[in-house]
């Protein structure tokens, strides 16, 4: 039977593999999570006032040790009252895993499960309705094959195995539900791969380092950020009609933030109702209106004493009741205060920008991550290669920007938030150009 599941899983090349099961469980001690209780005080603080905010360390964990290897934490994603982080071993290969953290009580935050998987690496979650698709890399290649990776959750848990898709493109970055279709990106390759709910493979483009993916709310676009040319690309899931599977996808629209940059392969995207956030390296991140276009914000890592500039690059940035908190490798995780005033509804209300301060981290730490919740925020980490979750209290609410707050629930009637209109138009059609290799990338 195993020899069948081998032959099965090698042949298996664009197609679904559900009799292999790779994956194994690892007993987790039930104090795995750290209680704290420690009151942080933001440093080499900003212009901004340090006392908007409270932060308060209420857990921490090592990275957990497989087979007496130490992974590093390289991802959060958060839903309902659980935290899913993604593990590594260092290096091209390895084990990749899977912790399950119940986070419904703050001060008494669990480890629920660890669940590991031999020579995949585990680069993005994320959840939709009762499954959790995982993705990354396969084998030790120096271009390693993406995969995705489907598992049932049962009471917030992963459990059996529905599928395992070998991708198209290399070493799988992120991914993102929306209208059951799947869309994975490939930092390595420049690839967007589109599956359907069947987990077929129905589109394809070729974006530069493509990395983060979101979704405005009440759109039907989904945003692509193409990392090495610091540039976004909307998708239109109404202009998946062609009857041609795998179809080559066109996007919609892009527009431009910021120039290449050797670490803007390191990238992430939110979005909310009018503001999208684009995380670019070196380059920091930029806040962009979802309607025109424009840059509302644009900020680049202050300096960190004893961090050199090619350590200190926005990883990941996150909005949440406000407050943003960039990732920014060995410079830390710094916090700045983001405030609006409304404009008329043909564009996006004006954003101001504080930086409050620095989060006081061992400096030895390098961020992959930053995730923010309900009130609480994540820091996974390398070095020390694991998880802080720290408390947030944000003291002056009434400017603060709660565009990444809002649910459909929270309205009557949807809006209507038209992209590519507005005065200030900066999203352009979008042009393919031709790498050194003749391969033709948007």
């Amino acid at each position: 039977m195993k020899f069948l599941c081998l032959k099965l899983c090698l042949a298996a090349l664009l197609t679904v593999v559900s009799a292999c099961k790779e994956n194994q469980n690892e007993k987790v001690s039930s104090n795995r999570i750290q209680p704290v209780s420690q009151s942080l005080k933001l440093i080499d603080n900003g212009p901004g006032d340090n006392n908007e905010a409270e932060f308060t360390l209420v857990g921490r964990a090592l990275a957990p040790k497989i087979n007496g290897k130490a992974l590093e934490a390289t991802r959060v994603f958060v839903r309902n009252h659980f935290a899913y982080v993604a593990y590594n071993e260092p290096g091209l290969a390895g084990i990749g895993a899977v912790e399950t953290i119940d986070v419904l009580n703050p001060k008494k935050t669990r480890s629920l499960q660890l669940m590991y998987f031999h020579n995949y690496r585990v680069n993005a979650v994320f959840v939709n309705g009762d499954r959790l698709f995982v993705v990354g890399s396969q084998g030790n290649h120096l271009k390693p094959k993406g995969y995705l990776r489907v598992l049932k959750l049962r009471n917030g848990l992963p459990a059996e195995q529905l599928a395992l898709v070998n991708l198209p493109h290399s070493d799988a970055s992120a991914v993102f539900v929306k209208e059951s279709l799947i869309y994975i990106s490939s930092a390595g390759d420049g690839g967007l791969t589109l599956l359907n709910d069947s987990y077929a493979v129905v589109g394809e483009s070729r974006i530069f380092g493509a990395q983060g993916i979101s979704a405005p709310l009440f759109s039907s676009s989904v945003f692509v950020l193409g990392g090495q040319q610091g540039k976004v690309n909307a998708f239109s899931t109404s202009a998946l009609v062609s009857t041609r599977i795998p179809q080559a996808m066109v996007p919609a629209g892009s527009v431009h933030l910021s120039k290449a940059q050797r670490f803007e392969i390191e990238g992430d995207l939110q979005s909310g109702l009018q503001f999208s956030l684009a995380s670019l390296g070196k380059n920091g991140f930029k806040l962009f209106c979802n309607i025109d276009g424009t840059t509302l914000v644009s900020q680049k890592p202050p300096k960190v004493k004893g961090v050199s500039s090619r350590e200190n690059f926005t990883k990941s940035a996150v909005v949440d009741e406000g407050l943003l908190f960039a990732g920014n490798a060995k410079g830390g995780v710094q916090v700045y205060a983001l405030e609006e005033s409304p404009q008329d509804e043909s564009a996006c209300d004006n954003v101001t920008v504080k930086r409050l301060g620095r989060l006081p981290l061992n400096q030895k730490v390098r961020v992959n991550h930053v995730e923010a919740k309900d009130k609480m925020l994540f820091v996974a980490s390398a070095n020390d290669g694991g998880l802080k979750i720290i408390s947030v209290k944000s003291k002056s609410q009434s400017k603060l920007v709660k565009d990444f707050n809002l649910k459909s629930s929270d309205f009557i009637l949807p809006p209507k938030v038209q992209l590519f209109t507005g005065k200030k138009q900066r999203w352009s059609s979008p042009v393919a150009k031709k790498n050194q290799d003749g391969l033709a990338y948007w």
